[in-house]
This record gives C-alpha cells, sequence and structure tokens, in this order.
C-alpha cells in the first residue's frame, strides 16, 4: 500500500513540475535538503512555506507531497514526505 502511494504522489509530482510559475527555490536549496529531513527544515533552508498538491493515509502511514517554485519559468523543488519525514526529492528546470 505504501509503494502505490509513493508512486501516486510521484506522478502528481511531475505534473506539479511542469505548471509551476516562477519562484524563489534554487538548486543550492535542492542540494542542501536531504532525505530524513522535516517539512519544517526544509522550509528554514528555502525560505518559504511549500504548497501541499497531494496528501494520502491509511491507518498509521501519510504521505504527503509538496513543491516549492523556482528562480527559473516552469522550475519547481518537489518533496514527498511520510509520517513528517522528507523521503523522497525531485527538481524540475533548476
Amino acid at each position: 500500500m505504501k509503494k502505490l502511494l509513493v508512486a501516486m504522489l510521484a506522478c502528481v509530482m511531475l505534473l506539479t513540475a511542469c505548471n509551476s510559475k516562477k519562484g524563489l527555490a534554487t538548486m543550492q536549496h535542492f542540494e542542501d535538503i536531504e532525505i530524513g529531513m522535516t517539512y519544517e527544515e526544509i522550509c528554514e533552508i528555502i525560505g518559504a512555506e511549500g504548497e501541499l498538491v497531494a496528501e494520502a493515509g491509511s491507518g498509521d502511514i501519510v504521505v504527503q507531497s509538496y513543491t516549492w517554485e523556482g528562480v527559473n519559468a516552469n522550475s519547481v523543488i518537489s518533496i514527498s514526505f511520510t509520517n513528517g519525514v522528507a523521503d523522497a526529492k525531485a527538481q524540475t528546470g533548476l
């Protein structure tokens, strides 16, 4: 079930990346983000809150996907979290 939720969020992350507008996330921010960080730690690195684009849960497992718009047109950082801890990251166009 967890693998299905993560796969669904990955699809959402890719679709969202195609529709992002100019923002403030940079490649340096992306490189500074580590798997295992919390949402709050990542917001501190980027300097802004992300946009919640997907959320799913089953029992004790909650999976969320957030995006941060990038400095370049159509660029984005996407992070998925399981139970509040980053478990995947992706970037497009940075």
